[in-house]
């Protein structure tokens, strides 16, 4: 994921966390199990990214976080961070989604392997430098 798709992230995030209910169809269309906000499980191992988490009214999604986490989300699990998940605690929380701030070595290729064989996925957001976050 390129700097530039951080905002399309955000807003894919805020979107996600917003329910809504869908009327004006008289009959039913298909279903679609993927678009369910009610199921969406994140796991964040950057407490930037969970900050902007809190910020969009979206940590009730939340079911891991780092040690480093902000104030008010002291009851979610810690999974651990980039540098060391915890991946024995993110199988028992089972996120559908992670959010990694990933550094210069790229990520960590267990996490990368269970999240591909458990089919989590990945949303990487590089926040290295001051113009990075208003990307």
């Amino acid at each position: 994921m390129t700097p530039r798709s951080c905002p399309f992230l955000l807003v894919l995030l805020l979107v996600a966390c917003l329910p809504w209910p869908l009327s004006g169809c008289d009959r039913p269309g298909p279903t679609v199990s993927e678009a369910d906000p009610q199921e969406l499980r994140i796991a964040s191992l950057s407490p930037a990214l969970t900050q902007a988490l809190i910020d969009f009214d979206c940590a009730r999604h939340l079911v891991g976080c780092t040690p480093y986490a902000p104030p008010g989300v002291e009851d979610v699990p810690v999974v651990g961070d980039l540098l060391s998940p915890n991946l024995e605690r993110l199988l028992v929380v089972s996120p559908t989604l992670l959010l990694v701030q990933p550094s210069s070595s790229g990520l960590d290729p267990d996490l990368a392997s269970l999240a591909e064989s458990r089919g989590w996925r990945i949303a990487t957001w590089r926040i290295d430098r001051l113009g990075d976050i208003s990307r």
